[in-house]
């Protein structure tokens, strides 16, 4: 299947889930993730420091890769950078890995 079949259906997802979601098409950086999104959590699984936001949430980052395709080093350090950072990010192949991601 094709990465952009495989982005839609995942874009598709993140929206019924309610998950605020962008496809970056043109990046200002070479090796940018294909989907950033802010994943709402529980106020209670927040730090106190942030008590004053009634919803906080969890940068999450999404390289979509089709059944055979493998991130470059460029991503990788990309992907390790976001991490560094407190963020998550993925190598994701289909909705359903994206899901299990949420669900942690």
């Amino acid at each position: 299947m094709l990465e952009s079949k495989i982005q839609a259906r995942i874009m598709k997802g993140l929206k019924t889930a309610g998950i605020y979601a962008i496809k970056v098409i043109v990046g200002n950086r070479k090796g940018i993730p294909d989907i950033s999104c802010c994943v709402p959590i529980n106020k209670e699984q927040a730090m106190k420091h942030f008590e004053t936001h009634e919803t906080l949430g969890i940068f999450v980052s999404l390289e979509v890769k089709n059944e055979t395709g493998k991130p470059t080093d460029l991503q990788l350090w990309n992907i390790e950078e976001i991490r560094k950072c407190g963020g998550v990010a993925e190598v994701v192949h289909s909705w359903n890995e994206v899901a299990n991601i949420l669900r942690r």
